[in-house]
């Protein structure tokens, strides 16, 4: 058998069923599934809506700092492109830390590589 080919040798699909070695009794029901995914999207909301509200308090103090302030343009909200509808979610949930390990060797070298994004 020539083990050193370099190509694909082929494609195998696979189906699988996973059954959990529990009683019926044990497993957890549709409607806890469903009332339990309620009670998540519910949190979500909440959350989002506790955020809004301080943002929207967090940019009043902020326009009565200066006058100038009421001028400047601040994003604190963003428009995503979900599957079906634009929705829209807070800047700061959109900013996720770049690793960089073998890129960038030092502070000098991630300085260097921030100083070239245009703005």
């Amino acid at each position: 058998m020539d083990l050193t080919h370099k190509g694909s040798l082929g494609v195998v699909l696979i189906n699988l069923d996973l059954t959990p070695n529990m009683l019926k009794n044990e497993l957890v029901s549709e409607d806890q599934v469903n009332k339990q995914q309620e009670l998540e999207n519910k949190y979500d909301q909440d959350t989002l809506q506790k955020f809004l509200e301080y943002a929207n308090n967090w940019w009043a103090e902020y326009k009565e700092i200066r006058p100038s302030h009421k001028q400047r343009l601040v994003k604190i909200f963003a428009e995503t492109d979900d599957r079906e509808a634009s929705v829209f979610k807070p800047s700061c949930s959109l900013v996720q830390p770049m690793f960089a390990d073998r890129i960038l060797d030092s502070p000098l070298h991630a300085a260097r590589f921030v100083s070239l994004i245009p703005f």
